[in-house]
């Protein structure tokens, strides 16, 4: 046979003596030593089975009986043909170790405007695939400086993508070489045989389109009609055991639609038909997660009867690339007003509008009037991050994203919006906000730096103002933690119930007639703007808290959090006070407000130090006779009267 298919080629005669094949060769020598003798013709590359040398096959010595290769150092070496079989194989010119060392000057081309072809070679010298951590050594520090790794390795992976020889998969990244060129529709084949659910087909749909886009071929009907018949088949059977997968699979084959693939076979319910049978089609969209998905909803739900309430709920709950949609869908319906009003729930009750806050905050697409106080915002924004984060009835995976986002938002375009809020703010709330930076545990320490030099840069006396006692700083409110949670439910209710309470009031009294000889409705909106004052100050005096150490509190010096026993100079019986918070302040318990002008005039004092206090109108005075921490025991009775 070998002698039927090669026996015109030069000194055949030779090599196939010199294999063994008609004597006493194993059989699986004989055919090494013909396969390399009769393709290493000259100029051909060989690279050695065992090591990492590499030769270029230069001419064969009928007489002598001996191939003559010359290696990648240069040197020549000189062997017969079973010699040869047995220590090298004939590789491709294309092959990295050829290029490494033969074909330098090409390499360096290759590198810079070829990545695929280098990815090909590398993956033809390590057995069909490479790994990025072997991609990386093979090339940085000899090729390529470490600083221009990683621009090239994205410039490799879009190659990939490009390349119907290469294919990329896992973490980290393996890269495979397929020399017989497989098809789009080949490397997806098992992603789709594995796919099961709605989402799982629409992912597999979504990947398909977009590399079909991305290497400008043409939607494959054999390939895409099974995934979509599969969803047409889920929507209609999903109906009524799974109705949300059911929704889930007719919102898919409507994103299909918007991607160019073919109508499914199988009838099925549409989305809005779906819906319909929902009790409550918005409360059926919020479990949504797709984004492509939610565009679908969006139009789904705009050709409803009741369009405008029901986009109105969906608002606060989409993903925050959405809300724009709505909003627009809402003004085209000549509903505006519900965006400002939906806007305006967001500044009241943060946490519960987390990602409406967001979305306010990066700038709807059109003007919203809640938007454009961005100092307001801040302040919500921050608010939200905290109560997110202690927030038990949320997910950690979704406080984990709402956290996120908010802080992306934060520092997009290097701190852009943060950067115009700090401009408009006076040195009292800046000293307020770089407190909610320092303290925030939903901000990364590189995020929180960044946000930190922004604040430093416009008001730098901040940062660098001599250290003033805790009881005479004018931008803190120092409070025991306990206090800080009453406070913060305090406010909570205020939001929750409180305001919404008086909204309903407003509106039953605008409802009885002319607004001008209404008093109870002037009575319900003057008692909204007060709500809405206390509801702002409680926030800015949440954004000055600072939690008291009970470690710390100093036990030579009277400060905040100290307890103290006093001994009248006329000789009465000694008693305690304890120096808190203005949330802690209990006059039962003798516990003061440290910044009462009382507790002021304690502050500072040492052990034996005299104090002159006001008791039933007579100045008298008291020795300090001990100080202690108000955290360790309850604290005893105060003066007789005050």
């Amino acid at each position: 046979l070998y002698r039927h298919v090669h026996g015109k080629v030069e000194h055949f005669d030779a090599f196939l003596k010199a294999s063994g094949l008609q004597a006493n060769q194993s059989l699986s020598r004989a055919v090494r030593t013909l396969e390399t003798s009769l393709t290493a013709l000259p100029g051909v590359y060989l690279a050695d089975r065992y090591g990492d040398r590499v030769a270029r096959s230069e001419q064969y010595d009928d007489l002598m009986g001996q191939f003559t290769i010359t290696l990648g150092s240069g040197e020549q070496l000189h062997l017969e043909p079973k010699l040869l079989g047995d220590e090298f194989a004939v590789v491709d010119e294309t092959d990295f170790r050829v290029l490494n060392k033969f074909r330098q000057d090409e390499l360096k081309v290759l590198i810079k405007k070829d990545p695929g072809a280098v990815l090909v070679g590398l993956c033809k010298a390590r057995d069909g695939k490479i790994g990025v951590g072997g991609l990386k050594d093979a090339l940085v520090g000899k090729h390529l400086e470490s600083s221009a790794w990683s621009g090239w390795w994205s410039r490799a992976r879009t190659a990939v993508r490009r390349s119907a020889l290469l294919s990329i998969e896992g973490k980290p990244a393996v890269v495979s070489y397929h020399p017989n060129t497989r098809s789009l529709e080949d490397e997806m084949a098992a992603a789709a045989a594995q796919s099961r659910v709605p989402l799982d087909h629409l992912a597999v749909l979504q990947q398909y389109a977009s590399e079909v886009a991305f290497r400008k071929l043409t939607i494959e009907v054999d390939f895409v009609q099974p995934i979509l018949d599969k969803l047409a088949i889920q929507a209609d059977s999903f109906r009524d055991r799974r109705p949300s997968e059911a929704i889930e699979a007719a919102l898919s084959l409507d994103a299909a639609a918007a991607m160019g693939m073919p109508s499914a076979g199988p009838e099925h319910p549409s989305a809005g038909e779906l819906l319909d049978a929902e009790d409550d089609p918005v409360e059926a969209l919020w479990k949504l997660e797709e984004p492509a998905l939610w565009e679908m909803a969006i139009k789904a739900i705009a050709a409803r009867e009741d369009a405008a309430s029901s986009l109105a709920r969906l608002l606060p709950a989409a993903p925050v690339g959405q809300m724009d949609d709505i909003a627009e869908c809402l003004r085209k319906a000549g509903h505006a007003d519900m965006v400002d009003e939906v806007a305006n729930a967001a500044l009241i009750s943060p946490a519960a509008n987390a990602l409406l806050l967001v979305w306010l905050w990066q700038g709807p697409a059109k003007k919203v009037q809640a938007a454009q106080d961005k100092r307001a915002l801040l302040s919500r924004l921050f608010t939200m991050m905290d109560e997110v984060a202690r927030d038990e009835h949320i997910s950690k995976v979704q406080r984990r994203s709402i956290v996120q986002q908010a802080r992306s938002a934060m520092i997009a375009k290097k701190c852009a919006t943060f950067r115009k809020a700090v401009t408009q703010m006076n040195v009292d709330m800046a000293g307020a906000i770089k407190r909610s930076v320092e303290r925030n545990e939903g901000l990364t320490l590189a995020s929180r730096e960044d946000l930190l030099e922004v604040l430093r840069t416009e008001f730098y006396a901040l940062f660098a103002k001599a250290k003033i006692e805790p009881w005479l700083d004018e931008n803190s409110i120092w409070t025991t933690e306990k206090a800080m949670v009453r406070y913060r439910t305090d406010l909570k209710e205020l939001f929750d119930v409180t305001m919404p309470a008086n909204a309903r009031d407003i509106g039953a009294a605008a409802d009885r007639g002319d607004l001008s000889e209404n008093s109870e409705w002037k009575f319900a909106m003057e008692e909204k703007q007060r709500f809405e004052a206390r509801a702002k100050h409680m926030q800015n005096e949440l954004l000055q808290t600072r939690i008291i150490d009970p470690d710390r509190i100093p036990l030579d010096v009277v400060g905040i959090g100290s307890k103290v026993t006093l001994r009248p100079d006329d000789g009465g019986d000694p008693f305690e006070l304890s120096f808190l918070g203005p949330w802690d302040a209990d006059l039962q318990r003798s516990i003061y407000n440290y910044k009462a002008p009382f507790s002021q005039a304690h502050m500072g004092k040492k052990l034996g130090e005299k104090v002159q206090l006001t008791v039933d109108g007579m100045e008298k005075g008291y020795t300090i006779e001990q100080i202690g921490s108000a955290f360790n025991t309850e604290t005893g009775g105060g003066p007789p009267t005050e």
